[in-house]
């Protein structure tokens, strides 16, 4: 019975989304599912906003992205003058990744209402750096999803002790971060579905669902909490 925050989601009129997609195999070409995923997930919020859409970044994303990329942004203008605003990355995965995407997403995580990350744990050594990085804003709340395999195993309190550095008034470091995580294994094929869940949900605040009601469009398989 418990909902995501959503009137801090939009308490600055905005969904501001930063989904990761890390590789299958690293090196991997175009044809790697963890590419594929970034390319259909960009392809599928383009499809999602329809005429809400303002601009996208590379422009050719609006004709559908096929390859090239390893970042695009989608913004749209809904009917209420809120905005959505979706950036997304492709990585070879998070202990590779280039010092332009971290500049870029500690850039962005300030001001982010949901982070997605789609890809190995690492043996949790992806997901533990990931949740190092970051810079957070006092009283900014955030949704964070660890989508790999039993990130629930993997994750510390680096993210909660980061929140509670910047907000005088959490002792604990939960009330500004909700963090999602998965007990099982969390397959690439379903990494694209995971994701759209809880992006279509926050940009739907007239008809908020529960978390139990997101997590419903996600594979059972992962046992995702």
């Amino acid at each position: 019975g418990m909902y995501p925050e959503y009137h801090k989601v939009w308490e600055d009129d905005a969904l501001n989304v930063v989904a990761i997609f890390g590789k299958a195999k690293e090196d991997g070409g175009q044809n790697d599912v963890g590419a594929e995923g970034f390319v259909d997930f960009a392809n599928l919020v383009v499809a999602e906003l329809g005429e809400a859409l303002v601009e996208t970044e590379p422009e050719a994303l609006r004709e559908g992205l096929d390859s090239g990329s390893t970042r695009v942004v989608v913004r749209g203008a809904l009917s209420d003058g809120k905005s959505v605003n979706v950036h997304i990355f492709l990585i070879e995965s998070v202990n590779r990744a280039p010092s332009s995407f971290w500049s870029a997403y500690e850039d962005l995580t300030a001001k982010a209402d949901y982070i997605i990350y789609n890809g190995h744990s690492g043996l949790g050594a992806n997901i533990r750096t990931l949740a190092r990085r970051g810079r957070w804003d006092t009283g900014q709340y955030v949704i964070v999803f660890m989508n790999g395999c039993d990130t629930y195993a993997y994750v510390d309190d680096a993210l909660y002790a980061a929140h509670r550095d910047v907000n005088p008034d959490d002792e604990v470091g939960t009330r500004y971060v909700d963090l999602v995580t998965n007990a099982m294994p969390a397959y690439f094929s379903d990494m694209i579905e995971a994701s759209m869940a809880l992006t279509q949900a926050l940009a739907d605040p007239q008809n908020p669902k529960t978390y139990d009601e997101i997590f419903a469009n996600i594979a059972k398989q992962q046992l995702v909490l």
